[in-house]
């Protein structure tokens, strides 16, 4: 009877590992109190994350223009939404679409959305956010505003915090705890429209996985997409 009774558990983890991903649920002598990571809800980019983006620390996705790190952002807050997180966007270029972030998944009656005049609001508005300890995700849109200076007043707040910060922006950028640099490798399409594209993220700093090492998966920018 315990046989079958581990067999059953073991098909109930292994289907909700398949789902969710292998960090979401353990056996106990696998498990670690303390989580140290927020998934991304694609399993690739999690496994090319060492489980996903580090809570207490600056993540950033850096690239250009049509690269595809707003619509990852919106995926990485859909994510966040499902499972039960609270996410704030702090959208310093003011270029923050809520009609296209509900059509990647995101739940709009759930999302604070921010909107500073400058790069001074726009920190003093993320620390005060973290400070809070209720928000599991702080997305922090830079766009191309240069944030040598910032990142030393972002890592300060972030000290002991249970917020993941997750950064965008087309600058290079250094002082991240992990920073993906982010391409568009080619356009996925139906019969007659593009409906996504295939994205190569490749680390430039992570404390455990080496520089260059990358990943590539499939992102569609409308509903339908299933990363699980």
């Amino acid at each position: 009877m315990r046989a079958k009774t581990l067999e059953n558990i073991d098909a109930v983890l292994a289907e909700i590992q398949q789902r969710w991903g292998q960090r979401i649920i353990q056996v106990a002598r696998d498990y670690h109190l303390e989580i140290h990571t927020l998934s991304t809800g694609i399993e690739v980019l999690d496994g090319l994350l060492d489980g996903g983006l580090p809570i207490g620390k600056v993540a950033a996705f850096m690239g250009t223009p049509t690269s595809g790190i707003t619509t990852l952002a919106y995926r990485v807050t859909a994510h966040s939404h499902a499972t039960g997180a609270e996410v704030v966007f702090i959208d310093l270029p003011q270029t923050f679409n809520g009609g296209y972030a509900a059509d990647c998944g995101v739940d709009l009656d759930r999302l604070l959305v921010a909107r500073p005049p400058d790069l001074h609001v726009a920190l003093d508005l993320t620390s005060e956010v973290v400070a809070s300890r209720v928000v599991e995700l702080v997305v922090l849109d830079l766009g191309q505003v240069s944030s040598k200076v910032a990142l030393h007043r972002l890592h300060q707040s972030l000290v002991a915090s249970p917020t993941v910060l997750l950064l965008l922006t087309s600058v290079p950028l250094q002082g991240t705890h992990v920073r993906l640099q982010v391409a568009c490798r080619g356009w996925l399409r139906d019969e007659r429209n593009v409906i996504g594209c295939t994205i190569q993220a490749t680390v430039q700093q992570h404390p455990r996985v080496p520089v260059g090492r990358s990943a590539c998966f499939d992102l569609y920018f409308g509903k339908g997409a299933d990363y699980a």
